[in-house]
């Protein structure tokens, strides 16, 4: 009994020092278990941990000073652009992710995403702008990223089912039926830029991710790669505009992040 005892206080000593409040920002805690979980999940240090916190902290006051919200629309519709991403249903997607065990997380990680890009939209992308010279100089001091090759050999997989194009990479000795096979050589030319990408990115002798098609999926298995060329800049000029905005919006958000700070009533408080 007196070892029971002693054990139910050690856990309750324990439980007391993780949970113990170490900081507060606008006078929302923030305790040592919150900021061990993230460390330990995003494989960062407890003071970057700590940080991130403090800047999610001050942004979530915000949106929630302005009013921004989400409702059940906002996240079906994201569920169905992210299915369609993977050629699935949303049904199929949600049903992945409850056998995971990850339905749940992901619902709260996609709203959490949804009020953090209609903030950014409302409020901070009304002043970005992306130039025209901008997009060339980026496009000529980057121009691996663009570099493709004139031809490759491929061997072309098709089914109406991707789980038999999955079976075909694990081992693709195996004959499946469904599948439908095909060896030739492609340019550029005959890819649309999602495809080209891929391909480009697909290192030879390997497959490439499985690619929705519509009414069909489709995977490459590369034999060989020749020559070089580069995806002409009207191909590709709203993928930079796209990074670069991209950059531009990290870095406003950032500048406001800041500037939340230096209002901020934040405090630390020792163990």
């Amino acid at each position: 009994m007196k070892k029971l005892l002693f054990l139910l206080l050690v856990v309750f000593l324990n439980a007391k020092i993780i949970d113990m409040v170490v900081a507060s920002v606008n006078k929302e805690p923030i305790t040592s278990y919150e900021i061990a979980t993230l460390s330990k999940k995003l494989h960062i240090s407890y003071k970057e941990a700590l940080n991130l916190l403090i800047d999610k902290k001050l942004f979530d006051e915000a949106i929630k000073e302005q009013g921004i919200s989400v409702d059940e629309f906002d996240v079906e519709n994201a569920f169905e652009k992210i299915a369609s991403s993977y050629g699935m249903s949303v049904y199929e997607f949600k049903r992945m992710l409850k056998e995971k065990g990850e339905l749940e997380e992901f619902e709260k990680k996609l709203k959490e995403k949804l009020l953090r890009d209609k903030f950014i939209k409302e409020f901070l992308n009304n002043k970005i702008s992306i130039s025209d010279k901008e997009i060339k100089e980026y496009y000529n001091s980057h121009k691996n990223e663009f570099e493709t090759f004139k031809k490759a050999k491929v061997v072309v997989y098709k089914a109406n089912n991707p789980a038999l194009l999955e079976k075909i990479t694990k081992n693709p000795l195996e004959k499946v039926k469904g599948v439908v096979i095909e060896q030739k050589t492609i340019t550029p030319k005959e890819l649309n830029l999602k495809e080209l990408f891929v391909l480009k990115n697909t290192p030879i002798k390997n497959f490439s991710p499985i690619l929705g098609k519509g009414i069909y999926y489709e995977t490459f298995y590369i034999l060989s790669k020749e020559g070089k060329s580069y995806i002409p800049l009207d191909k590709v000029k709203d993928i930079i505009a796209n990074k670069l905005f991209q950059q531009k919006e990290k870095e406003a958000l950032n500048s406001y992040i800041a500037r939340l700070r230096s209002e901020a009533t934040i405090r630390f408080y020792n163990p």
